[in-house]
């Protein structure tokens, strides 16, 4: 897998920051944070193994939220984020063997799939800024009401099982 992500990506992009922790502060005593993995000429990026024998094509919500979240909190700190990235890495699937059958007691050889290193980007549009900023909010609003008034949490929360 690493040989997938040096040969795959890191031999054609350029670093300029990695593994960073960011946070700024939204509300009074509410930070937003994380911990972005990549970010390069604009780019914020995310590695991400995969189980399966292929990599996805896109990004899914919960990890573009993520990544717009990192984008946000970089150009809070005045750096441009104009795309969001996720480095999908798959496992390396190679010598594996079939169940056993009467042509092949032993099992017969399947297909090898080698770790691969893809890459899927999107642009940012200011309504995904004010999206990752309008969920931000909303979120660190319930937290600091959370505090004034413990006792509605499984509303804001909006699960019962915390009554």
């Amino acid at each position: 897998m690493v040989e997938a992500v040096v040969n795959g990506f890191l031999s054609t992009h350029p670093v300029e920051s990695a593994e960073e922790f960011i946070y700024h502060e939204l509300l009074p005593g509410i930070y937003p944070s994380g911990s972005y993995d990549y970010y390069e000429n604009g780019t914020v990026s995310d590695f991400k193994t995969n189980g399966n024998l292929t990599a996805p094509k896109d990004i899914p919500a919960y990890y573009r939220y993520q990544l717009l979240t990192y984008a946000w909190l970089l150009r809070k700190q005045g750096k441009p984020v104009d795309r969001i990235r996720i480095v999908w890495i798959t496992r390396n699937n190679v010598g594996r063997v079939g169940k056993p059958n009467a042509k092949h007691p032993m099992g017969a050889p399947l297909k090898d799939y080698p770790a691969t290193c893809t890459t899927v980007t999107e642009m940012i549009t200011d309504q995904d800024m004010e999206f990752i900023e309008d969920i931000l909010t909303l979120v660190g609003e319930s937290v600091l009401k959370y505090k004034e008034n413990p006792e509605l949490l499984y509303i804001l929360a909006q699960d019962y099982r915390l009554k």
